[in-house]
C-alpha cells in the first residue's frame, strides 16, 4: 500500500517536470508547502490517538470504539474547515508572492487536499484495527492509479498547474470517499449492532475522552516535526534561492523518500498490533514481533539506498524531466541517508505510542524541528538545496537516535517489571 503511494508520487512529479519544467514544479512545491504548514498548525494528528484508544475498546466495547472514531472524525472536520479559512486569510494578507506568484484561487483550491483527510485518516485506522490490510491495499492502489490518471488527463487537456491541482483534488476526494465507505461497512460487520452512523460518543467515558484529546494535542507537535523536515525548507529555498532550486530540492527529496517508504508498510501494520499486545500485556510477543519486522526491513532499506545512490543520475533525469535534474544528486544522497536513519529504527515511535508515551515523542520531535530550522537558516544561504538536505540528515540523526534510546529503555523497564512478577507468581494449580 505504502509502495503504491510512493510510486504514485514519483509518477506525479515526473509528469509535472516533463510537462511544465523544474521551475513550475518548484512553484507547485511552494504551494504544497504553504498549505501543508498551515494545515499542520491547525490540524492535529488524530491517527495515533484513534489507533491506540480504538485498539483498547474494539474487542471489549465496540460502542466505545465507535465513540473514539467519531471523536476523531469530529476533530478532523472542525480543524479542516479552519484550515481552509486560514489559508484564504493568509493568502489575502501576504498575496501570492509566498507561493511563487501563484493566484489565491489556485491555492484555495489545493486546500481541498488536506481537507479530504476528514474521510481518510480515521478510515485507515479502522481498516487496520480490523485487520483488513488486503482490502485497504486494493483500495489504495486503485485510488492512486485513478489519481495519476486524472492528473495525466488534466495535463493533456490543459498543460498548466491549475490542471494539475484539479486532477489531484478530484483524485484525493474520490480516494477519501472510497475509504470512508469501506471503513463504515467493515466496522459494522466487525461490530454487529453498532454503527458509526449513530452517535456513540456518550459511550466513551469522560476520562477516556480527556485522555484522547491530550494525546491528539501532543501528536500535533509530532506533525510539526514532519512539516519542519519537509515543507519549511521548501518555503525558505523559494525565498532565498528561487523556484528552480526549490524544484531541484523537491525532486531529489521525493526520490530519497523511497528509502523511508520501505519501512512504512511495517510501521503501519505494527502500531495496531503493538497497541493490542501492550493492552494484553503480551510483552514477549511484542518484542519478538519487533525483531522479526526489523530483520525483514533492514536488508531492503540497505539495498534501496545503494541502488538509488549508484543509479542517481538516470533516475533523476527520468523523474526530474531531463539532464538539468542531475543537479539534485547530492540532495538525493543526503536525503536518502536521512530516510535510511529513520527506516533502520522505524519501530521506535510505535513502541512509545503503544506505551502511551506520546508526550515523549512530541518533545523529541519539537526539539528536532527547532534544530532543523536553525540548521536550515544557516545552511541554505551558504549551500542552497544541498544545505537544506544536510540539515534534514542531521535532524534525522538527532530525532531517531533519541527516540530509539527512549523506546529501548521503555521495553527494558517492561521486562524488569514483568519478570519478577512472573517469578513471584505461584505455579498453576496451587492457587
Amino acid at each position: 500500500m505504502q509502495g503504491s503511494i510512493a510510486g504514485a508520487e514519483l509518477v506525479q512529479v515526473a509528469m509535472i517536470t516533463h510537462a511544465l519544467g523544474l521551475a513550475e514544479f518548484g512553484r507547485f512545491a511552494l504551494m504544497v508547502a504553504f498549505v501543508t504548514i498551515v494545515s499542520a498548525v491547525l490540524n492535529p494528528r488524530v491517527g495515533i490517538a484513534a489507533t491506540t484508544f480504538g485498539a483498547r475498546h474494539m474487542r471489549r466495547d465496540p460502542r466505545s470504539a465507535a465513540g473514539v472514531f467519531q471523536l476523531s472524525y469530529l476533530v478532523d472536520l472542525v480543524t479542516g474547515v479552519l484550515t481552509v479559512i486560514a489559508v484564504g486569510l493568509l493568502s489575502l494578507l501576504f498575496g501570492s508572492g509566498i507561493v511563487g506568484g501563484l493566484g489565491i484561487g489556485l491555492v484555495l483550491l489545493y486546500t481541498l487536499v488536506p481537507l479530504s483527510k476528514i474521510g481518510d485518516t480515521t478510515p485507515l485506522v479502522i481498516l487496520r484495527l480490523c485487520d483488513r490490510f488486503r482490502l485497504l491495499a486494493v483500495a489504495t492502489i486503485s485510488t492512486e492509479i485513478l489519481r495519476i490518471a486524472l492528473v495525466f488527463a488534466a495535463l493533456a487537456v490543459d498543460g498548466s498547474l491549475l490542471a494539475v491541482v484539479i486532477g489531484l483534488v478530484a483524485g484525493k476526494l474520490v480516494a477519501s470517499a472510497v475509504k470512508a465507505l469501506l471503513a463504515f461497512r467493515v466496522f459494522g460487520t466487525a461490530s454487529p449492532g453498532v454503527s458509526l452512523a449513530r452517535p456513540n460518543l456518550r459511550h466513551l467515558p469522560a476520562g477516556e475522552r480527556k485522555a484522547m484529546r491530550r494525546t491528539i494535542f501532543q501528536s500535533s507537535f509530532i506533525t510539526w516535526d514532519s512539516v519542519a523536515q519537509v515543507h519549511v525548507p521548501t518555503l525558505l529555498l523559494g525565498a532565498f534561492v528561487g523556484v528552480t532550486e526549490t524544484g531541484i530540492y523537491k525532486v531529489g527529496m521525493t526520490i530519497a523518500a523511497i528509502v523511508g517508504k520501505a519501512a512504512d508498510p511495517a510501521s503501519a501494520a505494527l502500531l495496531p498490533r503493538l497497541s493490542r499486545l501492550w493492552v494484553e500485556e503480551r510483552f514477549d510477543d511484542l518484542k519478538r514481533l519487533l525483531r522479526q519486522a526489523t530483520l525483514i526491513t533492514l536488508p531492503l532499506v540497505a539495498l534501496l539506498y545503494l541502488t538509488i545512490v549508484v543509479l542517481r543520475d538516470p533516475i533523476l533525469e527520468l523523474i526530474g524531466g531531463g539532464p538539468a535534474a542531475t543537479a539534485a544528486g547530492t540532495v538525493l544522497i543526503l536525503g536518502a541517508a536521512g530516510q535510511a536513519v529513520y527506516a533502520m529504527v522505524f519501530w521506535r515511535g510505535n513502541v512509545l505510542y503503544a506505551a502511551h508515551r506520546t508526550g515523549a515523542v512530541a518533545a523529541v520531535s519539537m526539539a528536532g524541528a527547532v534544530f532543523q530550522l536553525a540548521a536550515v537558516l544557516v545552511l541554505i544561504p551558504a549551500m542552497g538545496a544541498e544545505g537544506a538536505a544536510l540539515a534534514f540528515l542531521l535532524s534525522r540523526l538527532l530525532i531517531n537516535g533519541s527516540l530509539a534510546i527512549l523506546a529501548v529503555r521503555t521495553l527494558r523497564r517492561v521486562g524488569q517489571v514483568t519478570e519478577p512478577a512472573l517469578a513471584a507468581a505461584p505455579p498453576p494449580g496451587l492457587t
